[in-house]
């Protein structure tokens, strides 16, 4: 994955991401002041690879990104065993950061950061 030479890395986290098919992967999310990125390495729900339209129009070599612009909203909630924040995706349904039972509130401060 690389970034556009005007795009500022914010952070980069090992979490699991559940797409809005309900399909569940662990990978590695980056956010940048541009985009959200998500690279897949396991799908965690069992159900097999992801399908080619999970990914459409944002898959650039494996990795999802969706840009800020299209984030319409971002939801934290923090439970004991299980922290999660979602992202409502114009046109495209909510994907949730599950981060069990670490800290969401690095990834939150990037997300909610140069917006």
């Amino acid at each position: 994955m690389e970034l556009e030479s005007n795009e500022t890395k914010l952070g980069s986290w090992t979490t699991n991401m559940v797409m809005p098919g309900g399909m569940k992967f662990l990978g590695r999310l980056t956010v940048t002041d541009c985009n959200v990125f998500f690279e897949a390495k396991y799908d965690s729900s069992m159900s097999g690879l992801a399908s080619s339209v999970l990914f459409d129009v944002r898959e650039e070599d494996g990795v999802l990104r969706i840009p800020r612009e299209l984030i319409e909203g971002i939801e934290p909630k923090s439970g004991f065993l299980k922290k999660t924040i979602t992202l409502k995706v114009k046109e495209e349904g909510d994907f949730v950061i599950n981060n069990g039972m670490m800290s969401i509130a690095p990834i939150l401060k990037a997300l909610e950061g140069s917006r």
